[in-house]
């Protein structure tokens, strides 16, 4: 059997007359090519065989291409590409070889030549575009290893490692890969014995990367978490690839390859390179998962990869059959995007909005990373969110005024390569509040109602006012003391309960919101007790279902039951009772004896009928209840009297600070007496005689009679 392939029969041993299928597989470490095995099929001391081919071939990556060709060159190489799809690599013409930058995938071309070179390579290019590459001067190069230098925005840095040969003005360092965050680069120096030797140049200090044993070494790529490739060799033998991490190397080659060049590694720890097979050709290979792929351009007699970058897009070149060399692109994983919304593009300190996050791909699945940057800043719920149905989302609070981008950053996953988005962002100051507040009227005797009104201005304020009074006897309607602003303005209702007059300050207070600071204003109103208010008592509530209930019997004897109201579930009601001496100015006397007189007010309904029960000691079953209508006294309708409390019922619509009379009803005035008198004598004839007619009667002593 070849090495790495296994055999599996579904049926063995089996009994005669018998089938068996063998099945056969291969490991990453299998054997290309094409092996004779031979099976053997034994029983009853008879012995058949058979032979079979077995080919074991590579693992094709299904990709997507797209060439790269630079007009009018004689060839072209894709060295390197970063994280945003920039391409790197060099191009011939007729009389020198030119580094160039490719923006992306069908994107322009800008060549890139340093100033003292005669030809130039660019090998690759970080995330933050900072390019790294290999010159000759302009005379020429004398060694194999050209000069090496770091670009940075159009300016130009040369490399030199410490064990570099120089000759004839060139210095043999030349750097083949940079990390994508552009803090690490690894190359080869060549010394003045004609020995290359691979380097890590970390934060200015250079480190010597040689495969234990071998005999020259070159570090092509490296990642930010410091994980390098490369590849050696002796003498004229293979090519052999390896890996160091962690101060460890580990021997990397492609199964059954005569020789292994690796070349780079992206965040995931994606490994590109190339291979040559047996027969001398060369092909493209991706590493991944510890599963290596074959990468052939489509009609190439030759294909390499040189780089890899987060979203698995991968970049080298290939020979048409012509033998002309170009460069390519290839999409291992669907191309995903990803896009951030926020539902505010403008913020106040303190205030929060949330991001959504979409990510379009083949069902995109994984985390997405948050970062920012700018002058202003936020907090973030949460520093990373995992997609669902490809989106996800965190809240930013603003923390520092100032601009902002919140950056969203997808890794990929098995099927979809990485992306970025972004979002921009305001953050401002809260706006300054003013808080005015004003009560209507501004003068109110004692248990009456006032309506006080607040409008705060600023940058569109929401939210809740709270009201507070000076006056420890003062009430508010609703009974939490607060209004909800609309349209930056809301009033609550207030009455005071004073056994004096007063003047009660009320203050409205104003928390803030998302995009206003906290402000406070203050009115003063002026409570009258009148003569004749005997005590006062006041209830804030609401309507449920209908009814109110206000029971201020401790405090006036008075209760008021509410039913019947058409007003909604919430509706804020004030109910004020007092209990007075005489009636109120302008109203009339009622037909009633020694009557004890009340007043209710009923704000915030119009709607139903009350239920008014009053203790009154003098109670009587000729007790009755009258209410002032506004001209005239009426009598309650469903008089009750249950021992001292007396209940009628009046419509809420006419209590509206009205009088109530309680008492027993004036007895009838007699008629005047008739100036006549009757007498009847006899059998029924009657004589008149008229009042102040004056019947002489002669006195006789004895008793007077009167005779027929």
């Amino acid at each position: 059997m070849p090495t790495g392939v296994t055999a599996n029969f579904n049926n063995s041993p089996c009994a005669p007359t018998c089938t068996t299928t063998v099945s056969f597989s291969a490991s990453e470490a299998a054997e290309l090519g094409t092996t004779s095995v031979t099976i053997e099929a034994s029983g009853g001391g008879v012995t058949h065989t058979a032979t079979l081919q077995i080919t074991v071939t590579p693992n094709v990556l299904s990709v997507t291409f797209t060439g790269i060709d630079y007009s009018g060159a004689m060839s072209i190489y894709a060295l390197g590409i970063n994280n945003n799809g920039q391409v790197v690599g060099y191009y011939s013409s007729t009389t020198s070889v030119h580094g160039y930058l490719l923006s992306g995938d069908g994107g322009s071309f800008s060549t890139i030549d340093h100033p003292s070179a005669s030809s130039t390579i660019v090998y690759g290019i970080s995330s933050n575009g900072t390019a790294v590459g290999s010159f000759c001067p302009i005379t020429r190069c004398y060694l194999g290893v050209a000069n090496g230098f770091v670009r940075v925005r159009a300016n130009y840095t040369e490399i030199k490692a410490p064990s570099a040969c120089s000759v004839g003005g060139q210095t043999a360092s030349s750097p083949y890969g940079i990390s994508s965050d552009g803090t690490l680069i690894v190359g080869s120096v060549e010394d003045c014995s004609g020995f290359q030797h691979g380097w890590l140049l970390s934060h200015g200090t250079f480190t010597t990367i040689d495969y234990p044993g071998s005999g020259q070494n070159l570090a092509t790529g490296v990642n930010d978490a410091g994980q390098i490739v490369g590849f050696d060799w002796t003498g004229s033998g293979p090519y052999q690839g390896w890996s160091y991490s962690n101060g460890a190397f580990t021997s990397i080659n492609y199964p059954g390859a005569a020789s292994t060049r690796l070349q780079g590694i992206n965040g995931a720890g994606d490994i590109v390179g190339f291979y040559t097979d047996k027969a001398g050709t060369s092909h493209a290979f991706l590493l991944s998962g510890g599963r290596f792929s074959t990468i052939d351009y489509p009609g190439a007699t030759y294909t390499d990869a040189y780089g890899v970058n987060d979203a698995g897009q991968i970049v080298g070149s290939y020979t048409d059959a012509s033998g002309k060399a170009h460069g390519y692109i290839a999409a291992t994983r669907a191309v995903s995007t990803t896009s951030v919304a926020c539902m505010l593009s403008t913020l106040t300190i303190g205030a929060s909005t949330t991001c959504t996050v979409q990510v379009t791909g083949s069902n995109p699945a994984g985390t997405v990373v948050f970062t920012q940057d700018g002058s202003g800043s936020v907090t973030l719920s949460a520093s990373s969110c995992t997609l669902s149905s490809g989106t996800c989302s965190v809240t930013l609070t603003g923390t520092a005024a100032g601009s902002l981008s919140v950056k969203a950053t997808y890794a990929g996953d098995s099927h979809n390569a990485g992306s970025e988005g972004s979002a921009s962002l305001s953050v401002v100051a809260k706006a300054s509040a003013s808080v005015t507040v004003s009560c209507s009227p501004s003068s109110v005797n004692v248990g009456r109602f006032t309506t006080c009104s607040v409008t705060v201005t600023g940058s569109s304020p929401s939210g809740a006012v709270t009201f507070a009074t000076s006056s420890s006897t003062g009430v508010f309607t609703p009974a939490n003391s607060e209004c909800t602003l609309s349209a930056g303005a809301c009033s609550v209702t207030y009455a005071d309960t004073a056994t004096a007059s007063l003047t009660a300050v009320i203050t409205a207070s104003y928390t803030g919101d998302n995009a206003n600071t906290a402000g406070s204003g203050t009115f003063s109103v002026g409570i009258s007790k009148l003569a004749g208010t005997i005590a006062v008592g006041t209830t804030s509530s609401m309507v449920t279902n209908g009814g109110v209930t206000a029971n201020q019997g401790t405090v006036t004897g008075v209760s008021v039951t509410i039913t019947g109201a058409t007003a909604a579930n919430g509706t804020p009601v004030g109910v004020t009772t007092q209990t007075l001496s005489a009636p109120s100015a302008g109203v009339g006397t009622p037909n009633l004896t020694s009557p004890s007189y009340y007043d209710v007010l009923v704000t915030g309904i119009t709607t139903g009928n009350a239920q008014v029960c009053i203790s009154f000691t003098s109670a009587s079953s000729g007790t009755t209840m009258q209410y002032w209508d506004g001209t005239t006294w009426t009598t309650a309708s469903n008089i009750t009297v249950n021992g001292s409390t007396v209940c009628g019922t009046i419509p809420v619509s006419a209590l509206t600070g009205t009088n109530i009379a309680l008492a027993n009803q004036a007895q009838p005035v007699p008629p005047a007496p008739a100036n006549y008198t009757i007498l009847y004598i006899g059998a029924g004839v009657a004589i008149v005689v008229l009042v102040g007619v004056f019947l002489a009667l002669r006195r006789r002593r004895g008793s007077t009679r009167i005779t027929r």
